[in-house]
């Protein structure tokens, strides 16, 4: 369990969480905004580790007996072993990570580019020298975007209508049409109806909204789940904003060949899964099959 506990540091950092090593400290992710490093060249914005003695963020130990599925005690000694092998000469080694040492802890330059894929090099600054020219092309984007906007929204307002008088023709085929054991608790609406300027289309939209059961209304997203009990699931990774689990699903689902990777909720957060099973033992198969293509993937039973 010492490289898995590893890679659960890793998980956690990589996705923006807070970790409390018990008797260490809380490695933190911070963000530093963009600077001019000079008169020349300007520093991007990049994210960094450090760590600090206040507790704060996710519990290693608590999350451990988490998605470990297992007791306080347990998830402490695996704690413990973890602890015990990764430090050395009052160094602690956390493996593709980095170090702590003397109370400061220095980032492995393959994990820093985890955290910035954009790099962190500084980029020169070319000066203008037609302040004119510089002007008129500003204008020139900013109604180019509000030209564009003014499309989009007056195509919103023409396409809402259409959605929500084709939406109670469609109510009664969802029950038939949704997986018995998902219930309205379980789906999360991603489109709020639009509240537009137009009084008239706005009445209509309230109209219809109020007419759509509230049951068939939620059950119409299944972008994200909830996790069954008992069940055990194959997860990619935990993200704290729904943006990220639908990035890491698409990249998931190009390097597994699959279209049905899921998203759960995941206490506050969202867990990605590539598989799950009623049985651990066939996740644990579908792991060592898949580890080969994505890497840090670990198993989830459900309380």
């Amino acid at each position: 369990m010492v490289d898995e506990t590893a890679k659960v540091i890793f998980n956690l950092l990589a996705s923006g969480e807070s970790v409390y090593l018990n008797g260490v400290g809380t490695l933190t992710v911070r963000r530093k905004p963009a600077h001019k490093s000079s008169g020349k060249s300007i520093k991007p914005p990049y994210k960094f580790v450090v760590l600090e003695s206040l507790q704060q963020g996710i519990s290693l130990e608590e999350h451990l007996a988490l998605i470990g599925n297992m007791s306080s005690e347990k998830a402490h000694e695996v704690y413990g072993e973890w602890l015990a092998a990764a430090s050395h000469d009052g160094v602690i080694d956390i493996a593709g990570v980095g170090y702590i040492e003397n109370g400061v802890f220095t980032m492995d330059k393959e994990f820093e580019s985890t955290l910035n894929p954009q790099g962190t090099a500084a980029v020169n600054i070319r000066r203008g020298h037609n302040t004119t020219l510089y002007v008129f092309a500003a204008i020139c984007c900013i109604f180019a975007i509000c030209t564009l906007w003014y499309v989009w929204h007056d195509t919103q307002q023409n396409s809402i209508l259409h959605k929500m008088q084709s939406a109670k023709s469609q109510t009664n085929n969802y029950e038939s049409q949704q997986p018995a054991t998902i219930t309205a608790a379980e789906t999360v609406v991603n489109e709020p109806p639009v509240v537009t300027d137009n009084n008239e289309a706005t009445a209509i939209v309230a109209e219809q909204v109020e007419s759509i059961p509230e049951e068939t209304a939620k059950v119409k997203s299944e972008e994200v789940q909830h996790s069954i009990s008992g069940r055990s699931y194959v997860v990619v990774g935990v993200f704290s904003t729904l943006d990220n689990a639908r990035r890491a699903a698409k990249e998931a689902g190009k390097k597994l060949g699959k279209d049905d990777i899921r998203t759960y909720f995941y206490s506050d957060k969202y867990m990605v899964s590539a598989f799950e099973a009623d049985n651990r033992q066939e996740c644990s198969e579908y792991l060592n099959k898949s580890s080969r293509k994505i890497k840090d993937l670990w198993i989830y039973t459900k309380k």
